[in-house]
């Protein structure tokens, strides 16, 4: 993935220069949104991790399964935009 090569290059430059300040963090990035939402976070979070910080995915339950399948932890959040958007004719259309 493209979007994945360029964020890990970035992840990777930054580390190069703060190596000598390297603090490790705890991160929990909250999300909401369709897959297609979540999966950039889901990279960022595969880079941060690999940089060697602690890292929780805040997802909704029916993402769960596919940030742990990329070895990223997770906090279950509610509030699912696909259901929000089912239920006016203007959202269906944005599905």
């Amino acid at each position: 993935m493209e979007s994945q090569t360029q964020v890990e290059t970035f992840v990777v430059e930054q580390d190069n220069d703060n190596n000598k300040n390297k603090i490790n963090k705890k991160i929990f990035i909250p999300t909401i949104g369709t897959l297609g939402d979540v999966k950039p976070f889901i990279i960022l979070a595969q880079a941060l991790k690999k940089r060697g910080h602690t890292v929780w995915l805040g997802v909704h339950k029916r993402f769960q399964d596919v940030a742990k399948a990329a070895d990223i932890d997770t906090v279950e959040i509610g509030g699912d935009l696909e259901d929000i958007l089912s239920a006016t004719p203007e959202g269906i259309e944005l599905q």
